[in-house]
């Protein structure tokens, strides 16, 4: 109940009810604390609530007393078992969100190496060599994890993502292509291809893409944004071909 009480307050307008919430969980994690000191995932639970505490905070001050309780009850979760993956993802994502990339990546592959069935973990560690600039290295993985999660759409969909980064055009439509075999109603596979459609000056289909994207999700504020974006390099075209005309 508390973890729900947690992840439901990120989707909370108002800031007064999200902290009562917040405080009302804590008090629900320390509780089990009180009677079970070594609980993993009450450690692991109350870690993610300091991080959405500290998400709130308006004080640099505030921020930083949050982070280091989030740390602190990180610490203790690896304490009372270092063999669960569970709370090594969760300190990878936390280190993820504050820009440490490469204790992200240590933490990822300890979680893989802990419980290799993980998908999650396998997608973050991707994510986490991206950001740690090491394309190669991320690409590699993601081929090795597609050999145990051979239907992860996720995985497609981050791989085609690292290949159009890379420039490599064909493979990452390949990979797009496979992510949506798999998932065509994943709104944001089509952003992203078309995000590869646009690099490739492919302007319609990128328009298609996007409409797709946001008749799917239509709350997706990256498609929003990149319609907007592609409409008015569509309008430049248009006025630049109309320039070359002969009159």
């Amino acid at each position: 109940l508390a973890h729900h009480i947690t992840c439901m307050v990120q989707a909370e307008g108002d800031a007064g009810a999200s902290r009562e919430k917040l405080a009302q969980a804590e008090h629900m994690y320390s509780s089990v604390l009180c009677e079970q000191q070594s609980c993993t995932q009450a450690w692991t639970g109350l870690a993610g609530l300091f991080k959405a505490q500290m998400d709130m905070a308006e004080s640099e001050e505030a921020k930083a007393e949050f982070r280091s309780l989030a740390m602190e009850a990180f610490s203790q979760g690896v304490e009372s078992d270092s063999n669960d993956p569970v709370v090594w993802s969760q300190l990878g994502l936390f280190s993820l969100a504050e820009s440490d990339a490469k204790k992200g990546e240590v933490c990822f592959r300890t979680a893989i190496h802990k419980n290799r069935t993980i998908l999650a973990a396998w997608v973050n560690l991707g994510l986490s060599m991206q950001l740690a600039n090491v394309p190669s290295e991320a690409c590699a993985m993601y081929v090795k994890a597609l050999s145990t999660f051979r239907d992860s759409h996720e995985i497609y969909n981050n791989i085609a993502n690292l290949y159009r980064h890379l420039g490599k055009y064909e493979e990452a439509m390949v990979s797009y292509q496979a992510c949506l075999n798999i998932k065509d109603d994943y709104a944001i596979a089509h952003n992203n291809l078309a995000l590869l459609h646009a690099a490739r000056g492919s302007l319609d289909d990128a328009v298609f893409s996007l409409n797709k994207a946001l008749q799917l999700d239509p709350g997706l504020d990256c498609a929003k944004s990149n319609l907007i974006k592609v409409k008015e390099l569509q309008r430049r075209a248009q006025l630049a071909g109309e320039a070359d005309t002969p009159q």
